[in-house]
């Protein structure tokens, strides 16, 4: 019994560390979209950034949430009218790194997660969820690991 008492207190006590680690991440998004389809489809991407528990929005490429590195999404949108109409939206969009340095800020693009969607009619909140949905999967896998290993080496170079 007196192990498992033991035991059971080393998961808590893990479990707890893993909870206070896991502050949000911020994301910095830079878009060109200025047509209305375009404009709801960044307004999509935002609003589920601010309502996941794992990101936040920054305010600027300085908003890094102590970790020294925000994760960047470049979105570039093309909006035509067809004609019927109907509102069309080419959206180009590229995840990664940004971070600041004393005054001097820097982007850094990760080339393999460049993508391209086409949204229509109503659909402008459908494809900011989507984007939202490829940012989360990147992070879940390669996107993550980048960032965490740039936190580290930014932190300990800085002396935080």
């Amino acid at each position: 019994m007196r192990h498992f008492l033991l035991i059971a207190g080393l998961v808590s006590i893990t479990l707890v560390a893993s909870a206070v680690e896991s502050k949000p991440k911020h994301v910095f998004i830079k878009d060109s979209c200025g047509g209305p389809l375009g404009s709801e489809v960044v307004a999509s991407l935002r609003q589920e950034i601010r309502a996941s528990a794992g990101y936040q929005l920054a305010s600027s490429l300085n908003d890094d949430g102590g970790y020294k590195v925000v994760i960047t999404i470049n979105v570039t949108c093309v909006e035509s009218t067809l004609p019927t109409s109907e509102r069309v939206v080419s959206i180009a969009s590229i995840f990664g790194t940004g971070n600041c340095t004393f005054d001097s800020c820097s982007m850094a693009s990760n080339e393999s997660t460049l993508g391209a969607s086409l949204c229509s009619g109503r659909s402008g909140a459908g494809c900011g969820k989507d984007l939202y949905v490829s940012l989360d999967d990147y992070m879940s896998r390669e996107g993550g690991y980048i960032f965490l290993h740039l936190s580290e080496d930014r932190k300990k170079v800085l002396g935080n």
